[in-house]
């Protein structure tokens, strides 16, 4: 049997370490197989705006791409 934990994050960066920590620890107690994050946690949910400019969709994306690795 697979144990998968599923985990939506804040989408503010500020608390993102805290959670990030907080999760590792769950996910060693629990021995999870597998860990599921939503999509692009690594920043806030740009559809939230009314207008949604190709800019501010790269920004998200940036933003992302710079706290995948780290």
């Amino acid at each position: 049997m697979t144990l998968v934990t599923v985990r939506e994050l804040v989408d503010d960066p500020d608390p993102l370490d805290q959670q990030l920590s907080e999760l590792i620890v769950y996910t060693k107690k629990s021995n999870s197989d597998f860990l599921l994050l939503p999509g692009m946690p690594f920043s806030r949910w740009v559809c939230t705006q009314e207008n949604v400019t190709d800019l501010d969709w790269l920004k998200a994306v940036d933003q992302h791409q710079a706290r995948r690795f780290t």
